[in-house]
């Protein structure tokens, strides 16, 4: 069968407690015993052909991966025992990650204010946005172009395969998040978190034509993330909110697909807690950051 754009809506914790637990609720990380089953503030996940997550452990200062049906996760990059700093391999508050088909792994290393490229084979490489604080990834495979927002700055970085940086410095941005490629019409859309809208611009475009994403029902609020199908259909994690809002191709009015669910505390199979990242498998199913629920959701999508 196929997805049929309808999700269950009691999610099942693929990373991280189901219960919220958070990674030093019973003590602090060391190198010895870093906790790798447990997370602390996730802000963001990526997904791999192999169905393995990626996970910006944010609060943890790592970033690990959890193979399909894990029980703990791996380090990928950053200091096991959680500690921050700005000499490699360490991170500080890492927000979001990506990986491309070839397996290359793409870190925002927010704080240090730099992008970490961890290649498939060989060595990793640090690409400094200087003032950015960049948070949102996305790569649009067609050009091998990398675009990053920086929520410290207000801009939008293109990064090309050789290594040419470009601030795009698109308005209006206040503390971009999240960004998201729509191939389907040539955009990025960008969960512009600080106004509480979502900018749609199309890629190559005037800077200046970058504009809000009006009309949309029900209305995102603070939103820290946004993902795109290859329909064109749009996901938005809805933080403030605690949900995820579906918006068919081309159409404002959506529904609730995941969350939503009042009291967000204590955690359970149908709560989200400050969501602030939501990403799609082959398959259309559904994995969310609940990232105040220190884990990572799935919601499958009901085949039709």
């Amino acid at each position: 069968g196929v997805c049929s754009l309808n999700w269950n809506t009691v999610g099942m914790t693929v990373a991280g407690s189901s219960a919220g637990t958070a990674a030093d609720a019973a003590g602090a990380l060391t190198a010895a015993a870093p906790q790798l089953g447990l997370l602390k503030n996730p802000r963001d996940l990526a997904l791999d052909s192999s169905g393995n997550i990626y996970i910006a452990d944010t609060s943890d200062n790592r970033v690990v991966k959890w193979a399909s049906g894990a029980t703990t996760g791996t380090l990928v990059t950053g200091n096991a025992d959680g500690t921050n700093g700005a000499l490699a391999p360490a991170l500080d508050t890492p927000s979001g990650v990506l990986v491309d088909a070839n397996g290359n792994v793409y870190v925002t290393d927010t704080k240090n204010n730099r992008v970490r490229v961890i290649p498939a084979q060989g060595v990793a490489n640090d690409i400094t946005l200087a003032g950015a604080q960049p948070w949102g990834i996305t790569r649009d495979s067609s050009t091998n172009t990398l675009y990053v927002t920086g929520s410290g700055n207000n801009n939008l970085y293109q990064i090309t395969q050789n290594g040419v940086l470009t601030n795009v410095g698109l308005n209006p941005l206040t503390n971009p998040n999240g960004v998201a490629l729509d191939s389907t019409k040539n955009r990025l859309v960008i969960a512009n978190q600080g106004a509480g809208n979502l900018i749609s611009w199309t890629i190559g475009a005037a800077v200046g034509t970058a504009a809000p994403i009006t009309g949309l029902n029900p209305a995102p609020g603070a939103s820290s993330g946004v993902t795109f199908d290859s329909s064109g259909n749009m996901y938005v994690a809805d933080t403030i909110n605690n949900r995820i809002l579906f918006f068919p191709a081309g159409q404002t009015t959506g529904r609730i697909i995941a969350g939503g669910v009042n009291p967000v505390a204590p955690a359970t199979a149908s709560t989200l807690n400050g969501p602030f990242s939501v990403k799609l498998d082959s398959q259309g199913n559904l994995y969310v950051a609940d990232t105040g629920a220190n884990r990572i959701q799935k919601f499958s999508c009901i085949l039709a």
